[in-house]
């Protein structure tokens, strides 16, 4: 039983920092999209705005998601 609960563990632990990889990629692409936008006149500033909210809420659920397991003790 102590094997299975390491290896829980483990693999709670693997998949919360993937899951924070790809939330602070989201991050640093929203970030990217908004000085793209706003360099070139031909791109819709609002939008871009707006899928960057998108992009930030999405990642913050992410990070709810990856501190789940912590929370609850595995």
């Amino acid at each position: 039983m102590r094997v299975y609960q390491l290896l829980t563990r483990a693999v709670f632990c693997a998949v919360s920092i993937v899951l924070m990889i790809v939330a602070m990629s989201l991050i640093v692409y929203a970030g990217m999209q908004q000085v793209t936008a706003f360099r070139a006149p031909e791109h819709d500033i609002g939008r871009a705005l707006l899928d960057s909210v998108g992009y930030m809420v999405i990642a913050i659920a992410i990070f709810e998601v990856a501190k789940y397991p912590r929370r609850r003790g595995y």
